[in-house]
């Protein structure tokens, strides 16, 4: 487990740092927005049954679970709060930042689930 917080400078001078870890919150909420939007899709006609999970519905768990793993965002030395509108007013290459922060986050909480099976 990452005990060092990952931090992201934005091309705006924002500075974002992550919780250390994928914490427990964090994967909960992004299972359920999973299966909701996997749901909203199914009845929407927009998945194939056993095709995995579009694309679509991963960005929309990352996006809703993003605040949950966001620690602080810093702009000239002041806090700004995290809000929907800032997240969507960001650049896309700062919003991709983001979420490789938070697929960095995912990947160590999922290699050490796999580290724990192997052990077992």
């Amino acid at each position: 487990m990452s005990s060092t917080p990952k931090v992201v400078t934005l091309s705006s001078g924002e500075i974002v740092t992550f919780k250390p870890y994928f914490n427990h919150g964090a994967d909960f909420e992004f299972y359920r927005f999973i299966r909701e939007e996997m749901k909203k899709a199914e009845e929407a006609g927009m998945v194939k049954e056993g095709k995995g999970i579009p694309t679509f519905v991963y960005l929309a768990a990352c996006e809703g679970t993003l605040p949950l793993l966001i620690e602080r965002i810093v702009q000239n030395g002041q806090d700004v709060p995290y809000t929907k509108s800032w997240l969507d007013g960001l650049h896309p290459k700062d919003y991709d930042l983001l979420s490789e922060a938070f697929v960095a986050l995912r990947d160590e909480l999922t290699a050490r689930d796999e580290a724990g099976k192997k052990n077992a």
